[in-house]
């Protein structure tokens, strides 16, 4: 499986906000979204994807 990695976006996001194409409340948001998306898959992924060392039995 491919290495996921935000560091593009938050580049990118950096980038629109030192050159004034995007907001600081919008770089906020950006950057947010981009930390809540990786939370809520890594959460997903340790709910479904349970190494069978770690299950009772």
């Amino acid at each position: 499986m491919a290495k996921r990695d935000a560091r593009p976006t938050y580049d990118l996001t950096l980038f629109g906000l030192n050159h004034g194409i995007i907001g600081p409340a919008q770089c906020s948001h950006l950057v947010a979204a981009v930390i809540a998306s990786a939370v809520i898959l890594t959460a997903i992924a340790n709910a479904r994807f349970m190494p069978r060392r770690l299950l009772p039995g």
